[in-house]
C-alpha cells in the first residue's frame, strides 16, 4: 500500500488582488468541466488559506498529508483576468524545494517539485467541452489532461464511470492489486 506524503508549505505571500486563493488534493478527476469543478478532492478554501498561512509570520507552516501526494494551488484574479490568476501544480517530491513567483503570489515548499503545464492537444482530446475556450484555456482543465495522458510522472488515473476518473500515485499495477485484494476479503 502507497504510504501517505507529507508536504510543507512554509510561505504564501499574497501582493496582489485576488478573488479567490484555493488549495486542493488531487484525488479524482471529472472531465466534464473545468475550472475547480473539474479537480475532485479535498479542499482548502481562501478563508482556510488566509487563516492557516497566507502572509503569515515564517514561524506560521501548512503541513499537507494525502496518500496522492498531488495537488493544485490556485488564485482567480480581481478583477478576473485570466493572464492574471495564479497557477501551481505541484506533487510530492521528497527532500526537493519549490520557490515559486507569479502574478503577485510567492510559494516556498519542502518536499514537493511543481508541475509545468502545458496547452492541450485539442485535435486529440476526446472530452466534453474540447473545442470551448473556457475548457481549453482553462488551466485546471490542461492539468487534469496531462493526467490523463500519463504527462506526469508517478501517476495514473483509472477510469471510474463516464469521464470521472480516479488518480492514483505509483505502479498501476500495485493499485489493481490492492482491488482485487480488497474484493476477497
Amino acid at each position: 500500500m502507497t504510504k501517505h506524503t507529507i508536504i510543507t508549505i512554509k510561505k504564501v505571500s499574497v501582493k496582489a488582488r485576488y478573488k479567490f486563493i484555493w488549495l486542493k488534493s488531487i484525488e479524482g478527476l471529472d472531465m466534464s468541466k473545468h475550472c475547480a469543478a473539474g479537480l475532485i478532492g479535498s479542499t482548502y478554501t481562501t478563508r482556510v488559506m488566509h487563516e492557516e498561512i497566507i502572509n503569515k509570520s515564517s514561524d506560521k507552516h501548512l503541513t499537507l498529508r494525502s496518500r496522492n501526494g498531488l495537488y493544485y494551488l490556485c488564485g482567480v484574479s480581481e478583477p478576473y483576468i485570466w493572464k492574471k490568476n495564479f497557477h501551481l501544480p505541484f506533487k510530492y517530491a521528497e527532500n526537493k524545494l519549490i520557490q515559486f513567483e507569479s502574478n503577485g503570489i510567492e510559494v516556498e515548499t519542502i518536499n514537493a517539485e511543481r508541475i509545468e503545464l502545458h496547452d492541450v492537444n485539442r485535435q486529440k482530446c476526446r472530452f466534453p467541452g474540447a473545442h470551448f475556450p473556457e475548457y481549453y484555456t482553462c488551466r485546471n482543465w490542461q492539468f487534469a489532461n496531462m493526467l490523463i495522458n500519463n504527462e506526469i510522472e508517478g501517476y495514473f488515473v483509472k477510469n471510474t464511470y463516464g469521464y470521472c476518473y480516479e488518480v492514483r500515485r505509483g505502479i498501476e499495477n500495485d493499485f489493481f492489486a490492492e482491488m482485487d485484494l480488497r474484493n476477497f476479503k
